[in-house]
């Protein structure tokens, strides 16, 4: 438990710049929409999600070549850190495909779309860890909290693509009026 106590703060470390870029991209994105300038929007969006992706890319990289780093500046326990170097291995494994979910909901958001944004915003957290945090650890015992975090990774990109992809016409393709 306090290999994830440790990884759930890098997370949150990890997260800052991705949500910094969609609190960035949700003026010019909502701006953009309300004045029908949709190349001006998407050029933003796809923008925002290529930094993101590089972003998180550089995270995964990090944190599987180099876990034990993380590891250190919170203990100096060799085992504590090799478990939760372990841990971060398997709860960053897909955090590439976080921003993706993250910048969706930031578009929702921007064009006025509270209900979408509040369902991704609360998706991968509320809706996909939650659950499987509870429910894997009683089948993979502790390795089933860590395996919940990419699970809910894959889930939330899952359902933002879903979303993404039914609204495409307005959002990323012609960015044609609703």
């Amino acid at each position: 438990m306090a290999a994830y106590g440790v990884a759930q703060r890098v997370i949150a470390f990890a997260v800052m710049p991705i949500n910094g870029i969609m609190q960035g991209m949700l003026p010019i994105v909502g701006y953009n929409y309300g004045a029908k300038l949709y190349e001006r929007m998407r050029k933003t969006i796809w923008l925002s999600l290529r930094y993101v992706v590089i972003i998180s890319v550089v995270v995964v990289l990090l944190v599987q070549l180099f876990p034990e780093y993380a590891m250190g500046i919170f203990t100096s326990d060799p085992e504590f850190i090799e478990i939760g170097s372990n841990a971060m291995q398997i709860i960053f494994s897909l955090y590439f495909i976080v921003g993706v979910q993250i910048i969706a909901g930031g578009i929702y958001q921007a064009i006025g779309k509270p209900r979408q944004a509040l369902i991704l915003s609360l998706a991968r957290q509320v809706f996909f860890l939650v659950p499987l945090v509870i429910i894997l650890p009683i089948y993979f015992g502790v390795y089933g909290v860590f395996l919940a975090f990419p699970i809910a990774d894959v889930l939330s990109f899952m359902l933002a693509s879903v979303m993404l992809y039914r609204d495409k016409e307005i959002i990323l393709v012609k960015g044609q009026d609703e």
